[in-house]
């Protein structure tokens, strides 16, 4: 898995065909950049608009961080999917707990590999949205990724689809905040990072967390 542009600037265009190939290849590139462009303005509609009406999405009180990348993908660099998605949560939530980061991580990977693991011929796209711990914040993370396969035998030996992917850390308004919304977007979290919790012990470290982080009794 790398950046688009080093396999452009690494392609051999020798002949006519390999040029048609290169040129496709910045089409893509092209194509990428508006994809993940796009999915850093349908987050700020989103973020402006969260817990307004009938969205019952976490309302935020400020924006933070964001990240967007593209990349090229071959099949024998996808398996270096999670380590790369691992040290990307870790630096974009640096203030969660181990246990935190492990189960953002784990669904952040399994949203990516199951996108990458498709035929993606149009295009194809996914998304996340969780709540998480960041210090002594409850932070708001959407997290949006594409994918498309790419057609050109000229180019598969170079790479089989091209990605992109953006996310943005936003800080939730918690007097906004209630207990059902808290839960649908951080119990996935925990429940990733500890597959075996029963659905008790699951509730309970969620009204923990809701607490904690609020200041709101729990129902």
């Amino acid at each position: 898995m790398g950046a688009i542009r080093d396999v452009i600037t690494s392609f051999d265009a020798s002949s006519d065909l390999l040029k048609e190939a290169k040129a496709h290849l910045e089409t893509l590139e092209n194509l990428a950049e508006t994809k993940v462009n796009l999915f850093q303005e349908q987050t700020l509609v989103a973020l402006l608009g969260a817990g307004v009406g009938t969205d019952k999405s976490p309302a935020v009180s400020s924006f933070g961080s964001e990240f967007k990348e593209t990349h090229a993908i071959q099949s024998t660099s996808a398996s270096v999917v999670p380590d790369a998605v691992m040290s990307a949560v870790r630096s974009f939530v640096a203030g969660g707990g181990d246990n935190i980061v492990n189960g953002i991580a784990t669904l952040f990977t399994t949203t990516v590999q199951t996108l990458l693991g498709q035929e993606n011929t149009e295009g194809g796209t996914a998304d996340t949205l969780l709540i998480a711990l960041d210090g002594d914040s409850l932070v708001r993370l959407d997290f949006h990724a594409w994918a498309q396969s790419v057609q050109s035998t000229a180019l598969q030996s170079q790479l089989e689809q091209v990605s992109a992917f953006y996310a943005r850390k936003s800080i939730i308004d918690t007097t906004k905040l209630d207990f059902s919304t808290f839960s649908d977007y951080f119990q996935p979290i925990v429940k990733a990072d500890n597959p075996d919790l029963n659905h008790l012990d699951l509730l309970e470290e969620t009204k923990k967390y809701f607490h904690e982080y609020t200041d709101q009794a729990t129902p």
